[in-house]
């Protein structure tokens, strides 16, 4: 972000894919020449988190939600209204069962940077 003139102060979301930033016409121009940056597009209000599906054996109604750095997994779970299964402060992130509309809500709040499908793994012998 440095490499575009991008103050920490812009950025309002990231995920491991990306981030969320308010940014000028100019710096939107030299994030594109950033070498490996694949796309750049408007936001619009109230843009969701970005929701990773997994391809994997999903746990229905599931989620794990990942915060913003600084933001407590479990306060931000309670102000939602969402009742955690688990809480992974290391990770900034929690685990809970939600409905639709429940998603949808998390989805839309700004401390929140990306959810993804809950899955079982396995582990071969």
């Amino acid at each position: 972000m440095a490499q575009a003139g991008i103050e920490p102060g812009q950025v309002y979301r990231s995920w491991y894919a990306g981030f969320g930033a308010v940014l000028s016409g100019e710096q939107v121009a030299a994030v594109r020449r950033i070498p490996g940056v694949n796309l750049v597009e408007r936001d619009t209000e109230g843009r969701p988190a970005p929701h990773a599906r997994t391809s994997g054996d999903r746990v229905e109604g599931s989620y794990i939600v990942s915060v913003a750095e600084g933001a407590d997994p479990a306060a931000v779970a309670t102000r939602l209204g969402v009742a955690p299964t688990g809480v992974f402060h290391a990770l900034s992130s929690f685990a809970a069962e939600m409905t639709d509309a429940q998603l949808d809500r998390v989805r839309r709040d700004p401390e929140v940077t990306d959810i993804g499908d809950d899955a079982w793994i396995y582990v071969d012998d």
